[in-house]
């Protein structure tokens, strides 16, 4: 069996560590503790209603912010299925769940985009020192720079997100199972 060849993805900067799936019909990426299993259970299990995990590429077609799966090395040919993004949701840490409820009963909190970008830096800026090795051979020393810059990746992810008119930003505390994390989310999306 042949290897295709990679090349960098051509949008390489606007790729952040998210997930994006599709939950009641709307585009909803998703960040931070236990993003994957959450959605994947809150898309209904639908191997459609699943974009990507991991690597989703965010672009802009006027005012709507869009998304699909993109790795950082793809086949040259390489075409993903874009998806319109409705709400971004950043899924708290047990800790940071405790953190901000201090006892109380957690619930949705709903955020505006500089809270929801602060909140989920991490996600924003990681770029997976795992694939960097293969990631220098094959950019510019220049793109690997801003790359592997937060403060690049940062403002990048602002430019890309910040000025997108009607999408919701909320942030979803951590539960003990995915299945309430559902439930919780479900009541707003």
């Amino acid at each position: 069996m042949t290897v295709p060849s990679l090349v960098p993805a051509s949008d390489l900067l606007n790729i952040f560590y998210s997930d994006l799936f599709v939950i009641n019909g709307k585009g909803t990426l998703f960040m931070g503790h236990g993003k994957s299993d959450c959605a994947w259970q809150a898309c209904g299990k639908l191997k459609d209603n699943e974009i990507g995990q991991d690597f989703i590429c965010l672009t802009r077609s006027g005012d709507h912010l869009l998304g699909h799966y993109q790795p950082y090395m793809v086949p040259p040919s390489y075409v993903g299925r874009p998806q319109s993004i409705n709400v971004l949701v950043r899924c708290l840490s047990e800790k940071e769940t405790n953190d901000i409820f201090k006892g109380d009963t957690p619930t949705m909190l709903f955020a505006d985009f500089n809270g929801f970008m602060q909140a989920s830096r991490f996600n924003i800026c990681f770029t997976g020192e795992e694939v960097m090795p293969m990631m220098c051979r094959h950019v510019s020393p220049v793109l690997y720079a801003d790359f592997v810059d937060p403060d690049k990746r940062g403002w990048r992810f602002h430019d890309l997100v910040s000025p997108v008119p009607d999408l919701k930003f909320m942030v979803m505390p951590w539960m003990p199972t995915a299945a309430e994390r559902v439930t919780l989310l479900h009541q707003f999306v």
